[in-house]
């Protein structure tokens, strides 16, 4: 039942695609890959529960693959938060692959924001952003396995990653506004810190 939000019920893979893949035009839909399938080409966070799927069009025609789809999640936890995505675009041109992601904390009114330019050449150039501000960082703590527990207050996080996969650089900032938060079983009260 695609309703049940038991995020460690299993469902079947589902692929689709509509079109002549030698004619090099079509659309496709791929749902229900569990996250913990992303561990073979990146580490993942153990607490990271759920699933994902992509829908989009594809195009051979020009050389070079074009791919345009929209990213889903379902039943998608780190920890003990359920956390939601408002907007998940993925292009695939060039060689590169180009981001706009926004996902939220169910309990958060601001997202966490990642958008730019990741190229496949590890000479060329990256172009990524990652933002978030008021409470969009509040389910980040699921990472922490349990180290970190938000309690309340606001951040703000704006970095920018440049450079080449070879060479990335990173630059940017973290603040935080009056948080509470316990770290390691110590509590931590009306932080102010850049």
């Amino acid at each position: 039942d695609e309703k049940d939000s038991n995020p460690k019920k299993s469902f079947p893979i589902s692929a689709n695609v509509k079109g002549n893949l030698k004619s090099g035009e079509g659309e496709f839909s791929l749902f229900h890959f569990p996250f913990s399938l992303l561990s073979l080409v990146s580490p993942i966070p153990s607490d990271l529960q759920g699933r994902f799927g992509l829908s989009g069009k594809y195009n051979f025609r020009k050389g070079s693959p074009e791919i345009k789809a929209g990213l889903v999640f379902k039943d998608a936890q780190i920890g003990k938060h359920s956390f939601s995505l408002d907007k998940g675009d993925i292009e695939f041109i060039d060689s590169a692959l180009n981001l706009d992601i926004s996902v939220r904390s169910l309990y958060s009114s601001d997202p966490l924001m990642i958008a730019g330019k990741v190229p496949f050449s590890k000479k060329s150039a990256i172009d990524l952003r990652i933002e978030s501000h008021g409470d969009g960082l509040r389910f980040i703590d699921g990472f922490s396995k349990g180290m970190i527990d938000w309690g309340k207050g606001t951040s703000d996080l704006r970095l920018l990653i440049r450079g080449t996969l070879l060479e990335p650089e990173a630059n940017g900032y973290l603040v935080f506004n009056e948080s509470d938060f316990t770290f390691s079983n110590r509590s931590i009260k009306n932080l102010n810190s850049l």
